[in-house]
């Protein structure tokens, strides 16, 4: 989109700053981490070292 039409549309309002932006892109980042590990949680093949491994990655996050 052009400046006019955000100007004309009031779209900046809605807009992130770049601060939020950044904020945003880490915490989708986290999430991403954490669906990763939730996923290998339900295996159904999941011995205890896996766990401990899975445990030990995401706390030197």
């Amino acid at each position: 989109m052009d400046h006019a039409t955000i100007s004309t549309h009031g779209i900046a309002l809605f807009m992130l700053s770049e601060r939020e932006t950044a904020q945003a892109t880490e915490l989708l980042s986290t999430l991403y981490d954490f669906q990763e590990v939730t996923k290998a949680l339900q295996d159904l093949t999941l011995t205890l070292i896996r766990v401990r491994r899975a445990f030990d990655w995401v706390s030197r996050q």
